[in-house]
C-alpha cells in the first residue's frame, strides 16, 4: 500500500497581493455603506460626549471641567475661570485631549431609524464638514430651547404658529 502525500505549494506573491486588494475593497466598501467612525471634533456635546478639550481641576475646591481649545491662549499657556469660585486658573503646557470616537450606521434605515436624543452625523451643505450633534427634533415638530429646558410640540401647517415666543404661550 502505497501513500501518496499531497504537497501545498505555498502562497505566492499574486496571491497574497490579490487577497489584500480584495480585503481593501470590501473595508472601503463596509466603510462607504455600512458603518463608520468619527472623532467629535467639539465640546458642545459634553459632558455626555467630549470633543477636543482641556480637563481642568480646581485646586480651590476639587472641582472639575472642560475647556474648549478655542478657549487656549497659544503663547502664554492658558487661563480659565474656575465655574464654581471664579478664582482666575493658569497654567502652561496643558494637554489637549482628542476628542470621543464614536461609531455611525449608515443607510441602513430598516435597521434602525433615528430617535430623539439619538446622536447624529450630518453635514453641513456650505463647507461639507462633518457634524456630531444629538437630535431633539423630529420633521414635522417645532423644537424651542428655553433656559437649557427643550420643548417640543408637533407642527400643523396654517394652524400652528411659525415664529415669537407668543406663539408658544398658549397650553
Amino acid at each position: 500500500m502505497s501513500t501518496t502525500t499531497k504537497h501545498h505549494k505555498p502562497a505566492g506573491i499574486k496571491e497574497t497581493v490579490t487577497s489584500l486588494t480584495i480585503a481593501l475593497m470590501l473595508a472601503f466598501l463596509f466603510r462607504g455603506f455600512v458603518i463608520e467612525g468619527f472623532v467629535i471634533p467639539t465640546g458642545s456635546m459634553a459632558p455626555t460626549l467630549r470633543g477636543k478639550h482641556l480637563q481642568f481641576t480646581s485646586p480651590a475646591n476639587g472641582y472639575r471641567w472642560a475647556v474648549g481649545p478655542w478657549n487656549v491662549a497659544r503663547t502664554n499657556g492658558i487661563e480659565v475661570n474656575d465655574p464654581m469660585s471664579g478664582q482666575r486658573i493658569s497654567t502652561a503646557n496643558k494637554k489637549l485631549s482628542s476628542g470621543d470616537r464614536v461609531f455611525v450606521l449608515k443607510y441602513l434605515p430598516f435597521l434602525h431609524t433615528p430617535e430623539r436624543w439619538d446622536v447624529v452625523v450630518f453635514k453641513n451643505p456650505g463647507t461639507n464638514e462633518n457634524y456630531i450633534k444629538r437630535m431633539i427634533g423630529r420633521p414635522g415638530e417645532q423644537v424651542a430651547l428655553v433656559d437649557g429646558d427643550v420643548f417640543v410640540r408637533p407642527f400643523v401647517e396654517g394652524e400652528t404658529d411659525r415664529a415669537g415666543w407668543e406663539s408658544w404661550m398658549d397650553g
